[in-house]
């Protein structure tokens, strides 16, 4: 009589501070992740001799940086046109 039911308690659950440091390890590895693939940029842009290359190279990086799906990197003349090869 009056016996209130079990609460349950998530097997998952984890405390503020546990959750602070994933978060931290995950920013952490992100982190390192950007750094990399900015030195590899970095290393291209020091070892380039193919303007074209290196201008296929800049969506891909950019691309996994910001973890999108595709990019484009559209190249203009200065009157404003396409620049085409």
């Amino acid at each position: 009589m009056g016996a209130q039911p079990p609460t349950h308690r998530s097997v998952s659950a984890i405390t503020p501070a546990a959750s602070l440091r994933q978060l931290i390890d995950s920013l952490n590895r992100e982190q390192r992740r950007n750094q990399e693939l900015l030195a590899s940029l970095g290393f291209a842009l020091r070892s380039f001799t193919n303007l074209s290359r290196f201008l296929e190279l800049v969506p891909l990086l950019t691309c996994r940086l910001v973890e999108a799906e595709g990019a484009i990197l559209l190249t203009l003349r200065s009157d404003g046109s396409l620049w085409r090869e």
